[in-house]
């Protein structure tokens, strides 16, 4: 057995009560993964039609814990698992009671990936990214989560105007693998491994050429009863073309993909997996609600991609040629992936047509004794206009100051808001309906 002689091994006690507490804001080293419009791999993965940054490391416990002294004081959303303070391979430790939780990194934890952590996890730290660090909203942003600690697999996709994200699974394949300078100049291509490699080198930290922290029929670390993961970066001769460190072994890493059911994807393998997990084949899917010590991620960032900014760019987005010929799939009537909007409406509202998303509806609400309406209206798209209607008998409907009126509008991430009208006329005994009416 490899043993810590040849690396410092990962502390052995399963809690540390010392550490410290990490309330700043953090920095996330990216690498720019330039090269757009490159091809799929032979397993038709890596394509990505824009530039963009990705983590160059794996987001790191003191990073994790920064977020969680900040937005987990009573952790509604679960974000923190006790493991990570009471088993040895976890890096954080909790102290208080709900509502006063602080979070300590162990001693010697600080540059380890944070475990121990869920999709969804993953995804309310790039919301909090995102919206700007500090007290900023979990819930909305790259990912509208609703407030449900582990919402459904189709409600959590990636809105257009995201900035820090969870990568694609092309967004993650591409920064591990793709060598625009392989095969020649002009030709590009990919490695099997994420290191420049089709060989897979030893699992020795420092010295290796092409390695990483996988097992090789020896743990990389072990220091007599646990084994796991390094310090993010410790194999400085086996990075990516793009220059990210880790994706190769070490944590396997979640991304967007969503696999089958209630699992999303995760790709690189681990400090406890053989070497077949390691290479560009193998792909993972765990359940999103998954939270294990040899799981972890990075995030992205993506320069602000614009929303097709007309109906008929919308379209062409969101459908294939041949879709584009058949009114009842891709007309504004339509309704392709049955969630009851419309294409039209979709298109107003932000969403992809092709992924329901019953959750994200114009919303029925009260203030003081008025029905009000909660919706997403464009600024971007001259081609529609928005209109909240009331009325007392679903026949004749008015709209206007006379009778409506906008209480608020609140920015959200990329071209659109999030907009609160109300009836101005009070419930009783009439009877009080509201709708929004877009038109095109």
């Amino acid at each position: 057995m490899k043993t810590a002689n040849k690396f410092n091994a990962v502390a052995v006690s399963a809690i540390m009560m010392a550490g410290v507490a990490v309330t700043h804001a953090i920095t996330i080293d990216t690498v720019t993964v330039g090269n757009a419009s490159n091809a799929n791999d032979n397993n038709g993965f890596g394509a990505v039609a824009y530039s963009y940054e990705i983590g160059k490391y794996e987001v790191t416990n003191t990073q994790y814990a920064a977020f969680l002294n900040v937005k987990a004081t009573t952790d509604t959303f679960s974000l923190y698992n006790v493991n990570m303070g009471l088993r040895a391979l976890g890096g954080i430790t909790r102290f208080g009671n709900s509502g006063s939780y602080t979070y300590a990194v162990k001693s010697g934890y600080e540059d380890l990936p944070v475990n121990y952590v869920s999709f969804w996890d993953a995804a309310r730290f790039a919301n909090w990214l995102n919206n700007g660090q500090g007290s900023a909203d979990t819930e909305i942003g790259s990912y509208t989560l609703g407030g449900v600690t582990n919402p459904i697999n189709a409600i959590g996709v990636r809105n257009v105007g995201a900035i820090w994200v969870l990568p694609s699974e092309n967004e993650w394949y591409k920064a591990a693998y793709y060598d625009p300078s392989k095969g020649g100049p002009g030709v590009g291509g990919y490695w099997l491994h994420a290191t420049r490699s089709d060989a897979l080198g030893e699992n020795n930290p420092f010295t290796s050429e092409n390695g990483a922290n996988y097992y090789d029929g020896d743990y990389a670390v072990y220091d007599g009863s646990n084994a796991g993961a390094l310090p993010v970066g410790s194999y400085v001769n086996a990075d990516s073309f793009y220059g990210t460190f880790d994706q190769a072994g070490n944590l396997s890493e979640w991304n967007e993909q969503i696999m089958y059911g209630t699992f999303r994807g995760a790709r690189g393998g681990s400090w406890y997996n053989f070497w077949p997990f390691v290479r560009a084949a193998f792909r993972d899917a765990e359940a999103a609600t998954f939270e294990n010590d040899n799981v972890g991620f990075r995030v992205a960032r993506l320069e602000a991609i614009l929303e097709p900014n007309s109906f008929a760019s919308f379209q062409a987005r969101h459908f294939t040629p041949q879709q584009l010929l058949l009114p009842t799939v891709s007309g504004e009537a339509a309704d392709p992936d049955g969630d009851g909007l419309a294409n039209l409406v979709e298109y107003s509202l932000g969403l992809n047509p092709n992924i329901p998303d019953p959750a994200r509806q114009p919303a029925l609400g009260f203030v003081n004794g008025h029905l009000t309406l909660t919706y997403v209206r464009r600024r971007d798209a001259p081609d529609l206009t928005y209109a909240v209607e009331v009325s007392s008998d679903l026949i004749t409907w008015q709209s206007g100051p006379t009778y409506t009126e906008e209480l608020s509008v609140t920015p959200l991430v990329g071209v659109r808001d999030q907009v609160v009208v109300r009836d101005l006329s009070a419930l009783g005994i009439e009877r009080r309906f509201i709708r929004l009416r877009i038109t095109h």
